[in-house]
């Protein structure tokens, strides 16, 4: 297990709380996922007193130079991410960026391969209280206002990015990352969720038992979609044959088609290929 120990001394700003812990939380995550290094350093210090900054630091294998003027955007994910069929949806970075501004800041980087890389916040002591502008997956006049999102998902990364992704454009969203804990919340509700948004590997509380349940629940016209990043699992055949299934990670193109079926009941979900 990694060790951690704590030097210094506190350091105080007006800023969202909950913006200040997801860009700390994606930064770290990101080191701890990518980087390949075996120490990571978060610092924060006053400049002027009116500037916050704070750095996190690893000492892994860099970002390639031609890679690092795309990694604050939506859905960009890196070649090695990709080469190892890493998890995630190329959102990490992309929230710190979107949070980092929202809160009147800015975020840089800087690497250099096999050398380690710093990220840079910086963030005014004392920023304006306002509400953040939404995050835009779609064209501009969509809402989810008054929608009912359900999201189960193993990977805490992967759910903290979905929700806030229906979020940004309005949803109500309940998510887990936890099979018994989705299905004893969802079930009780007493309307029924306008999505079911489900993670194929689940553990021992396999997907297809999550959807009967949900099913003997709500009937089968409730609307489901299944997630996947093991498209030759012959499990999924069947899956398809009850709802759509579309790989990870979840695509603009898939969000987009999502919204419209939200919204007005149109549009197509891609599902997964025949083999």
């Amino acid at each position: 297990m990694p060790r951690s120990r704590l030097e210094g001394k506190a350091v105080r700003l007006v800023t969202d709380r909950r913006y200040l812990q997801r860009i700390l939380d994606n930064l770290v995550a990101n080191a701890l996922k990518h980087s390949g290094g075996k120490r990571i350093l978060v610092g924060a210090r006053l400049h002027s007193y009116e500037t916050l900054i704070l750095e996190v630091i690893d000492d892994g294998r860099g970002i390639p130079e031609d890679e690092q003027p795309f990694i604050f955007e939506e859905w960009y994910r890196g070649r090695a991410a990709v080469a190892a069929n890493a998890r995630g949806q190329g959102l990490g970075l992309w929230i710190v960026r979107r949070f980092t501004e929202a809160t009147g800041g800015r975020v840089t980087v800087r690497s250099r391969a096999e050398q380690g890389t710093r990220f840079t916040v910086e963030l005014p002591t004392y920023a304006e209280r306002r509400h953040p502008p939404a995050a835009r997956l779609v064209s501009s006049g969509c809402s989810l206002s008054r929608r009912l999102v359900a999201l189960l998902d193993d990977d805490d990364d992967v759910l903290r990015a979905t929700r806030m992704s229906f979020e940004s454009l309005g949803a109500n969203v309940f998510a887990s990352s936890d099979a018994l804990h989705f299905l004893a919340h969802v079930t009780s509700m007493p309307v029924m969720p306008d999505l079911f948004l489900l993670d194929f590997s689940l553990g021992a509380i396999t997907v297809e038992r999550t959807l009967k349940t949900l099913q003997t629940r709500f009937g089968k016209e409730l609307r489901a979609i299944v997630v996947s990043g093991h498209t030759s699992d012959p499990r999924l055949r069947a899956i398809e044959a009850e709802v759509p299934v579309i790989p990870k990670p979840l695509t603009a193109n898939h969000m987009q088609n999502i919204v419209a079926i939200l919204t007005n009941g149109n549009g197509l979900i891609g599902a997964l290929p025949p083999q």
